[in-house]
This record gives C-alpha cells, structure tokens and sequence, in this order.
C-alpha cells in the first residue's frame, strides 16, 4: 500500500462456466460450474519439452522485468510448483495487450493447446519488451547526439569569443564584405566596379 492507494492481487483457484447471472449488483452474484482440469493426454518426452520451454521463458522475461519477477516469486508461493499447467496459465497474466490469446488460453480444456497458447503468449510479451529496450536505446542515443551537438556549439562560441569576437564566421565575412560595399558607393565607385570587385572577393 502506498498512501492511499492499494493494490491487489488475486490468484484464481480454479476455472468456472458461469450459468446464470442472478444479480449485477454491486456485489454480482453468479451461478457458475467449476470446470475441471484437463486430462493429460502427453507422453514425458513431450511434457518435459514443454515445461522446459515455458521455464526457459519464463526466466528470459522475469531477469528483464522487475515487477514481473516480483509476480512470478508470488505465483511460484501459490501454486503447486510440479503441475506445468499453472505456469502456463502464469502467461495468461503478463499483459492486457492480447485479450484474445489470454481468453482462448482461459477457455482450453486441452494440455497441448494450453501449452501452446501459452507460448504464443510469452513469444509476444518478449517480442514487446524488446521493442521497448530498442526503442529506449534509440531515445538515449538521440538524446546524446543532441547533447554531443549543443556541447561543440557552446564550445565553438568560446572559441570565437577567444578569437576576438562572437559572431559566426560566415557572417563575419558577410557583414565584413557589406562594409566595403557600403565604403565604395560612399566613394561614388560606380557599378559595374562594385560588381567586379564583389566576384572578386572586394
């Protein structure tokens, strides 16, 4: 709790098919069937494979993401730690980005599915992460070559400064150019003089 604000976590104990809505409330009343869990129906081989799979993932995102890690610790005191079934189900949490994939794995009465679902899930959180550290490194690495940018402008003005004045040196010579354009025609220097001497530099 920080303040006065709370947050909450919850951990559902087991999937249910809602019949009947007695009440929307506030509070909403249901009636509702649980749904029991799906049959194994894997050989070890291939069981071991998938759980192998999620925990390599799992363990990709939870290093990156420090709230993710914190969820993780607080699923693995929940839950029982030799069922692969509910760190699939732990994918169906990371992220509100892909409603459709998290229903679906909701909704799977079927060990491969679930499994699969829940790989395509933490395969597109992964993805998203990444493209959020690309992302972060290129908003770091503009912010640097503007602050690298700023730096030699600052130090170009002390270098011109030191040299006796601040202005750039392009437009030195232009304003030093104008002045002897205005001198000449204060001599009465005609034209076509001025013209030559311009393209000759004055």
């Amino acid at each position: 709790m920080v303040g006065t604000n709370a947050s909450v976590i919850l951990l559902g104990r087991s999937r249910i098919s809602i019949k009947e809505c007695i009440q929307l409330g506030p509070p909403t009343l249901i009636k509702a069937d649980r749904i029991k869990p799906p049959v194994n129906d894997l050989d070890e081989v291939t069981l071991t494979a998938y759980t192998n799979e999620i925990f390599s993932y799992i363990q990709t995102l939870s290093s990156s993401n420090p709230v993710l890690s914190e969820y993780l610790t607080l699923f693995m005191q929940r839950r029982e730690l030799d069922n692969p079934l509910y760190f699939a189900d732990f994918a169906g949490g990371l992220t509100g980005e892909h409603r459709d994939l998290q229903q679906r794995l909701l909704a799977s009465q079927s060990y491969p599915e679930r499994f699969d679902l829940a790989i395509k899930l933490f395969s597109e959180e992964l993805a998203t992460q990444r493209l959020q550290a690309e992302l972060k490194r290129r908003v770091e690495a503009s912010s640097k070559e503007t602050e690298r940018k700023y730096l030699l402008r600052e130090q170009l003005k002390v270098i011109q400064q030191q040299l006796g004045g601040d202005k750039d040196p392009k437009q030195s010579y232009i304003d030093k150019i104008n002045a002897q354009l205005e001198e000449m025609k204060g001599r009465h220097v005609s034209e076509a003089a001025i013209s030559v001497g311009v393209a000759g530099g004055v």
